[in-house]
């Protein structure tokens, strides 16, 4: 993936999901599906890669997140239900398409924060819907994506009001310290 691709993934847009698909041939992608609807793609870019550049972007590395995901949960072999990669980039692992090749996933990396509902259609299979408008059909049973969804949320919330609360602390530090100046001045 070339420099400008790598900072196209890593800009400030809303990443929605994350998904690879073949694109013909044997060749894949890496498909992004934005904030504003629109969908991005990336070639010869496998998902773990796309996510790998996301983590990294943001001074961290994929393998470590699994790992401290794998403690959080008690098991460090299981499989990771959660990428937290930032407060607005909490991917969902879930199972999205057969692997079209033994050396590609069948995953798609849902954004708990920018997933709107799950919903089922009369085939078996799942749709999620996004803020954007964007539907996504899956794999899993709604009843699945629906606890998963909600355990998101409760870790996305969660984290959101540690960070509030870390914020409050600094504010009032920074207030202490400007008193301590202007009292010293």
């Amino acid at each position: 993936m070339n420099e400008e691709l790598r900072q196209n993934l890593c800009s400030g847009l809303a990443i929605e999901a994350l998904y690879e698909k073949e694109t013909g041939q044997g060749d894949f992608a890496t498909c992004v599906i934005r904030g504003n609807g629109t969908v991005e793609i990336y070639p010869h870019c496998k998902v773990e890669t796309a996510l790998d550049m996301l983590a990294a972007s943001r001074g961290m590395e994929l393998s470590r997140l699994r790992r401290l995901r794998g403690r959080a949960r008690g098991n460090l072999r299981s499989h990771v239900d959660f990428y937290e990669i930032s407060l607005r980039l909490l991917f969902m692992p879930v199972r999205y398409c057969k692997p079209f090749n033994s050396n590609h996933g069948a995953m798609v990396y849902v954004n708990v924060p920018r997933l709107r509902g799950v919903m089922e259609d009369g085939q078996g299979h799942t749709i999620l819907q996004f803020f954007s408008g964007q539907e996504l059909r899956v794999k899993e049973s709604a009843a699945t994506l629906r606890g998963k969804m909600t355990a998101g949320r409760e870790l996305y919330y969660g984290r959101y009001i540690a960070q509030r609360e870390d914020l409050r602390y600094v504010r009032l530090a920074i207030k202490r310290l400007q008193r301590l100046v202007e009292a010293c001045l």
